[in-house]
């Protein structure tokens, strides 16, 4: 792989292409041996927990006897689980504290990211008042088993909070799905957790598990080229079906007329303009209310180098080799 042709000495950069995330603690240790450089920022690519709100079963009208049940109809369920998820651990456990929690699909370095907006905290006790807000109750006094539903718009009375938790194989996703695990269990709520290849997660619909809207919980990562933050992902016109050939980023099936509307009118909207500005933010204002999907982190771009490569700069939007005329080695670097 690259990165023994590193430490062999016969590769002497490794640009972002390269996964590298699952290797971060050993490239950490070789630079504190000054064995190499390890360079680290994070772009526009977040990787996201996906409710299943409107699951494809419901397209032909929801029927409470054959479909699954309504979990996240309510908003206060959306919001509860988001307050139970022990996101920081994830970020200091599994990504080194590198990266951060993301407060909506907007960098925080963006121009147009709402400054009054903030990341969902790790809040047990708020996640837990919200959940019985929906009607999810203890109801057997017993910490150690799901939350019931008592009185929860679109689920049948006694269902337990037991949700299916789908993703990939990879061993960084193992490693968040048991930290959001055991931190949902805190709040009874259960997860059945399953992983698959990532050509079953992400085939295609009908019968694929993510854009076929087969899923309760599913952690999926998404990203974009360029710099304009990409609030198509949850528009109404993005949820994946068999009209659209299900294609499509909005694998929740959510839908919000005034979410469409800001997002229509940020993208016909010039970027020096002020409305250019209100949309983005009003997105993001409707996005942190209704949880469409819930951001765990930015995914992070890595790159390497052999001690002596100098003047490479990592930039988190632009191609990782924009500067490649300016890279040096070795006795070039001293010119």
């Amino acid at each position: 792989m690259a990165l023994s042709e590193l430490i062999a000495g016969r590769c002497d950069l490794i640009d972002p292409t390269i996964n590298l995330e699952n290797h971060v603690g050993l490239l950490q240790e070789m630079q504190s041996a000054e064995q190499a450089r390890i360079f680290v920022t994070t772009g526009m690519s977040i990787e996201w927990l996906g409710l299943g709100i409107v699951p494809a079963s419901y397209d032909n009208g929801y029927d409470v006897q054959k479909d699954r049940q309504d979990y996240f109809a309510d908003t206060y369920t959306r919001q509860g689980i988001a307050y139970c998820l022990d996101r920081e651990s994830v970020v200091k456990n599994t990504l080194f504290g590198l990266t951060s929690v993301p407060s909506s699909y907007v960098p925080v370095e963006h121009p147009v990211f709402d400054t009054d907006s903030s990341a969902i905290p790790h809040d047990p006790e708020v996640g837990i008042s919200l959940l019985e807000q929906a009607g999810w109750l203890d109801s057997d006094n017993d910490s150690a088993t799901p939350r019931r539903a008592i009185n929860v718009k679109g689920v049948a009375y006694n269902t337990p909070l037991q949700l299916n938790y789908y993703t990939t194989t990879s061993t960084q996703r193992r490693q968040v799905a048991d930290i959001l695990e055991q931190s949902l269990a805190e709040c009874g709520i259960a997860l059945n957790v399953e992983y698959f290849s990532a050509n079953d997660l992400y085939a295609s619909g009908p019968a694929g598990l993510l854009f076929g809207r087969q899923f309760d919980l599913a952690q999926y990562a998404l990203g974009v080229e360029g710099v304009e933050p990409p609030c198509g992902w949850f528009s109404s016109a993005e949820i994946p079906s068999e009209v659209n050939g299900w294609s499509g980023t909005n694998v929740s099936g959510f839908r919000d007329k005034e979410y469409d509307s800001a997002c229509l009118e940020a993208g016909l909207s010039f970027r020096d303009e002020q409305a250019y500005l209100n949309a983005y933010r009003q997105t993001q204002i409707i996005f942190s209310e209704q949880l469409p999907a819930i951001p765990l982190y930015y995914r992070l771009r890595i790159a390497a180098a052999r001690p002596g490569v100098c003047r490479f700069d990592l930039d988190p939007t632009a191609n990782p080799m924009w500067n490649i005329e300016s890279i040096g080695i070795g006795e070039t670097c001293q010119n």
